[in-house]
C-alpha cells in the first residue's frame, strides 16, 4: 500500500469548469489542482476533444462573473458508478488567475481553521 503525498490540503467544493465546451464540476479542489466529475456517457466526447496537449479550463468562482483560465494536465481519469473523476493538474494560469484562485482557496483555508462549515 502506497502513501500518499500530497502537497497542498484539498477541499471539497464545488466550482464550475468548462473545458470544450463541457460544463463540469469539480469534487476537490487545491492549490494545484482539482478533481472534475464527468458523467460516463459525456467522456469519450470530452477526451476526443481534449486528446492534444493541455486541457485549457476556464474556471468559475461562486459569486464571480469573470472566470479564471488556465492550462491543466490530466492526470487520471477513474470511472465510479456512471461517471469518471477526473484528476487535473493546473500547469500555467493566465493573467491574474492563480492569485484569484489561491485568494478564494486563502477563504477556505480561513473559513475550516475556524472550525465553520461553509
Amino acid at each position: 500500500m502506497t502513501v500518499e503525498k500530497r502537497q497542498h490540503p484539498r477541499y471539497p467544493r464545488r466550482v464550475t469548469v468548462t473545458v470544450a465546451g463541457h460544463e463540469l464540476y469539480t469534487t476537490t479542489i487545491s492549490v494545484g489542482g482539482a478533481q472534475v466529475e464527468c458523467a460516463a456517457m459525456r467522456f469519450p466526447a470530452l477526451t476526443a476533444a481534449t486528446a492534444v496537449g493541455a486541457w485549457e479550463l476556464c474556471l468559475t468562482l461562486p459569486n464571480e462573473k469573470l472566470p479564471l483560465l488556465v492550462s491543466a494536465a490530466r492526470c487520471y481519469a477513474d470511472r465510479v458508478d456512471d461517471a469518471y473523476l477526473i484528476g487535473l493538474r493546473f500547469v500555467r494560469w493566465h493573467g491574474y488567475a492563480e492569485e484569484r484562485w489561491r485568494g478564494y482557496l486563502d477563504s477556505l483555508t480561513d473559513t475550516y481553521t475556524r472550525g465553520a462549515r461553509p
